[in-house]
């Protein structure tokens, strides 16, 4: 989360909890991001897998109604 909000400005929330978390875009972008982990670049590219799916998930849910901001 340092290393996101050097590269990006503002505040973070520190994450200090295990389990089910809802994210925010930055805490979601550090999730996906962390490399040296487990299983290195197999666990990575799981979790951005993981981010994606929950996105993706959470439009399609919404409807084609709801608006977005990108």
């Amino acid at each position: 989360m340092k290393e996101t909000q050097n590269l990006f400005g503002g505040e973070y929330k520190e994450i200090t909890n295990e389990g089910l978390q809802l994210l925010n875009g930055r805490q979601a972008l550090a999730y996906s991001r962390i490399r040296y982990v487990g299983n290195a670049d197999y666990e990575r590219t799981e979790r951005q897998r993981r981010v994606l799916t929950q996105i993706f998930n959470k439009v399609k849910s919404q409807g084609t109604t709801k608006k977005y901001h990108l």
